[in-house]
């Protein structure tokens, strides 16, 4: 664990970043779990961290599997607090990526996930930016630019059944890296 400290500006604020990284081989459907993951992990944070205990604003987690030029995975959780509470909310963040690995997500979460998922989908559809960075990468990888128009994989992800590959990827993710904080 690395922590840095700096002193700016007139108030006291912590910026704390989890980072997990790790060799991981590329697969469309790793990339849509990692997204998966990360959209679920960031629901459970924001109900523990910011409701349950009022020690953050806003917190976020997210993640990738890069294709090239090395395939790695790196996942990373993030939020503001009061510098006093840091290890606090740290360790309520690693209780919630273990009560994930043990218990799977709720219908209610899923449920959740998939009405933000087709929200933000509707939303990148009308999206210049969107549509060229994914003919970016279709054009990069030599994917078919068609398959962004289906969603159905995606929302196929979405489900308690395919949860359970993904709480058994969860200690790969949060145990078997290195944490930099």
């Amino acid at each position: 664990m690395l922590k840095k400290t700096w002193d700016f500006g007139q108030e006291q604020k912590a910026r704390v970043s989890i980072t997990f990284h790790g060799d991981e081989t590329w697969t469309r459907d790793k990339e849509r779990d990692m997204y998966v993951l990360g959209r679920v992990l960031s629901i459970k944070l924001r109900e523990t961290l910011r409701e349950d205990l009022g020690g953050v604003y806003g917190v976020g987690a997210g993640g990738s599997i890069s294709r090239s030029p090395r395939q790695e995975r790196v996942f990373s959780i993030s939020f503001g607090a009061d510098p006093k509470r840091v290890d606090e909310l740290m360790f309520a963040a690693y209780a919630v990526i273990d009560e994930l690995t043990k218990n799977g997500v709720d219908d209610k979460n899923l449920e959740k996930l998939r009405k933000g998922y087709e929200r933000e989908r509707e939303i990148q559809l009308k999206s210049n930016s969107f549509w060229m960075a994914w003919l970016e990468s279709s054009a990069r990888f030599g994917d078919d630019p068609n398959l962004i128009l289906d969603p159905a994989p995606m929302l196929a992800r979405m489900t308690n059944a395919e949860r359970q590959g993904e709480r058994e990827a969860l200690p790969s993710i949060a145990g078997g890296s290195t944490p930099r904080s």
